[in-house]
């Protein structure tokens, strides 16, 4: 908006010089062809000297300001002043030494035409010297030019201004003149009222300015710009309007004291020039801050605008001290210490200080000083900052502060006593490696493995302990991989620790970890224990139940006239079942225990899947046609030789076709083969019942079975270890057990991967 204002202002000062110069040419064009060819016809008059001396004096004062380097609207318009001025007294030169009356009245036509646009160009001066609004400029200069256009017109034109005809042309010692006509007051009203309404604002500006340069300067301009204008009045329009004819026209001779006076005022208070004076009062005027300056003794010399509103006065107001509006006895000799700590310095700034205007109104401030450099006079500017919001958002700000702290305080007590209240032990580590919370929990159990609990670090904490890891190393891991880790630990006392650590991530950055510690030792003894037990109590128990197989065998076989008792024949039969049973289960703990403690032995050779399957098909025939199955093998003979040990796999495979076999009724059971990768992949799929989302989950857990309830077990149904030791044999084997996919109605599928044997190829 400001660029358009600006743009606009200078097509306005184009348009009033284009309009001067057209319309004087026009009227030397249109006007020369009166004069019979004898423009130019002159005869010595002395009152001619009169018109060339102010010619002169203003050629001067105009050369003056076009030298100088600044060009500013003020400037502008007084030059064009000062060279209408020049051209009004070359023409009434002329006109005085015409010698014909027709060659007179075309120089007092030109004549007149410069002194309507003098006026408007004073007016245009005086309005942008005291700083006029932007806004209604523009418009201003296109009103006064249009107004001085019309008038020019009419004064050239017709005979309303002046009259033209021979009977009303007379000739005087200084020259021919012609009477005015009825129109004539309204030119000298409207070259008057430019005139004076120039003057009217240079006074007004006189009176609100405090800066005595632009005081004196106002004044200079007012006087230089009034002085032609009251002489030009009465000796070239009052006098003449009365018909007193003695004394010629001095409005021109009177335009010297105009030359004269600016030219004073160039030398003594640099007029037409861009100055400190000038741009300081500006600035001060507009600016957001309240700006006071004083004497060293408090003494206002100066306030701006903005500093009059917070004080509540006009001006200096009589040379008032500025210790009054100070709120408080503190703040004053806050004010007086910045001052008298530093008598010959720039004092120092105040943060805050209360000021307190007439109205009694108390506003909070930040002074900022800086010392004048005036000669003969300590001076320094204040400049007042209005710091209300700031408090206010200063104040909001630390209240926030202490809600947000005591809430902190608040959250750190609630999380310190619950990592407190852990059975566990609780370590919170910076990125850096930097231990910053421990429970009590850990501190016992660190102290109780010669750990550092002081330490700064996690690793200077750990060094100490003899541990069978590395905690530190463990630490750096997490924090650089971002990934949790869980590990076991052994000292050297025979005690044994869990511990988990995860990262702490903040979006994308890993900001530290949490280390947790559990003394499992108790656990490892009773764990220890129970297997021991199982492992003893199986080998124990496995004797007499083989035993009681043979026996029932023999006895079944050998006494066939005990069996014709058909109760004694099903005790026997009943009898060896449940040994067969108990056998089998026996052999699953030994086989867990066996597996849990890395007791368990492995041979791992080539073999071929297919005859393993055969042989285990053989074994379950009776099982498959008691419950109605149907067992098909699909292209197992073409599959590659397996890595593994031949009895675990088998066991493995019979864990799995088993569960089928049992668990199916009509159902159909497939087993198919492929390689994926360097491992053999074998899919056992069943069409019987499936197993319930729910029970999926716990398949490969110890003691847990496919059936809804573990109450629900019958006389068909085995100790629940059997997928549990599936998949822990393939896993120490380098495979694997996993359920593909089971739904209830349709059935199941298990895939069982196994590595291929070292240079074997696909038949």
């Amino acid at each position: 908006m400001t660029n358009v204002k600006v743009q606009n202002a200078k097509w306005s000062r184009a348009l009033a010089l284009i309009v001067s110069l057209v319309t004087l040419g026009a009227l030397f064009a249109a006007n020369v062809s009166e004069t019979n060819g004898n423009l130019l016809w002159f005869h010595y008059n002395a009152y001619a000297i009169l018109s060339l001396i102010p010619l002169i004096a203003n050629v001067v004062v105009l050369t003056i300001m076009i030298r100088r380097p600044a060009r500013t609207d003020e400037r502008m318009w007084l030059a064009i002043y000062l060279a209408d001025i020049c051209i009004w007294s070359l023409i009434e030169a002329f006109q005085r030494m015409s010698v014909m009356p027709e060659t007179a009245m075309f120089w007092t036509t030109i004549s007149g035409a410069t002194n309507v646009f003098m006026a408007g160009s004073i007016y245009l001066f005086a309005l942008s010297y005291t700083n006029r609004s932007d806004k209604r400029y523009t418009g201003t200069i296109v009103t006064v030019i249009a107004t001085a256009t019309l008038l020019t017109f009419y004064y050239c034109y017709t005979q309303i201004i002046f009259k033209t005809t021979p009977d009303a042309i007379h000739l005087f010692p200084w020259g021919y003149n012609n009477d005015p006509g009825p129109g004539f007051l309204a030119i000298v009203l409207w070259v008057d009222m430019m005139y004076m309404l120039g003057a009217v604002r240079l006074i007004g500006f006189r009176r609100h300015t405090s800066n005595p340069i632009l005081r004196k300067q106002s004044m200079l301009f007012f006087i230089a710009l009034v002085f032609p204008v009251v002489v030009g009045t009465i000796t070239d329009a009052l006098l003449p309007a009365l018909g007193v004819t003695s004394l010629p026209p001095l409005a021109m001779l009177s335009t010297t004291v105009t030359a004269v006076i600016l030219t004073y005022g160039v030398v003594r208070y640099k007029l037409l020039t861009i100055n400190q004076a000038l741009f300081s009062e500006t600035i001060l005027s507009i600016i957001n801050e309240a700006v006071v300056v004083t004497d060293d003794k408090y003494t206002i010399l100066y306030t701006n605008p903005k500093a009059e509103m917070l004080l509540g006065i006009r001006g200096s107001a009589g040379q008032r001290s500025l210790l009054p509006f100070i709120g408080t006895k503190n703040h004053v000799q806050a004010l007086r210490e910045a001052y008298e700590s530093q008598a010959h310095k720039t004092p120092d700034s105040l943060e805050h200080i209360d000021i307190k205007s007439t109205a009694g109104k108390t506003t909070p401030v930040r002074v900022t000083n800086s010392l004048l450099p005036v000669e003969n006079l300590k001076a320094y500017v204040m400049v007042l900052v209005d710091i209300t919001a700031e408090l206010h958002s200063k104040s909001i700000i630390e209240q926030t502060v202490q809600l947000r702290t005591k809430e902190l305080h608040e959250a750190r007590a609630y999380l310190l006593a619950s990592i407190n209240s852990l059975a566990q032990g609780f370590i919170l580590i910076d990125k850096n490696g930097k231990v910053e919370t421990t429970n009590l929990a850990a501190r016992q159990l660190l102290l109780d493995v010669g750990a550092e609990v002081d330490a700064p670090t996690i690793i200077e904490m750990t060094t100490p302990m003899r541990w069978d890891v590395d905690l530190g190393a463990s630490v750096e891991s997490v924090l650089q991989l971002r990934k949790s880790k869980q590990m076991h630990a052994a000292a050297e006392n025979g005690s044994f620790y869990d511990l988990y650590l995860t990262p702490i991530l903040a979006g994308d950055e890993v900001v530290g970890a949490v280390l947790l510690l559990e003394d499992v030792t108790e656990r490892k003894i009773t764990e220890r224990s129970r297997d021991e037990f199982f492992s003893i109590a199986s080998h124990e128990l496995r004797t007499p139940l083989t035993a009681i197989r043979g026996n029932m065998s023999i006895a079944s076989d050998y006494f066939p006239e005990y069996m014709k008792d058909p109760k004694l024949a099903d005790l026997i039969h009943a009898t060896h079942s449940a040994s067969v049973r108990l056998i089998e289960i026996v052999n699953d703990f030994l086989d867990s225990s066996r597996l849990e403690q890395g007791k368990m032995q492995f041979t791992i050779v080539p073999i071929e899947v297919s005859p393993i399957v055969a042989s285990i098909q053989k074994d379950l025939a009776e099982v498959l046609k008691a419950n109605h199955n149907t067992m098909v093998v699909e292209g197992l003979d073409r599959l590659p030789s397996i890595q593994v040990d031949a009895n675990r796999f088998k066991q493995i495979l019979y864990n799995i076709i088993g569960n089928a076999s049992k668990y199916g009724d009509h159902a159909t059971i497939t087993i198919t083969g492929q390689v994926k990768g360097r491992k053999l992949s074998l899919l056992v799929a069943d069409t019987g019942k499936g197993i319930a989302p729910e029970n999926q989950k716990l398949l490969f857990h110890k003691f847990q079975q496919a059936a809804d309830s573990i109450l629900s077990r019958t006389d068909t149904q085995g100790t629940g270890l059997g997928l549990y030791i599936s998949r822990m044999l393939a896993d120490k084997m380098g495979g694997g057990v996993v359920l593909v996919h089971s739904e209830l109605g349709v059935g199941s599928t298990f895939e069982i991967s196994m590595p291929l044997a070292k240079k074997t190829t696909t038949k």
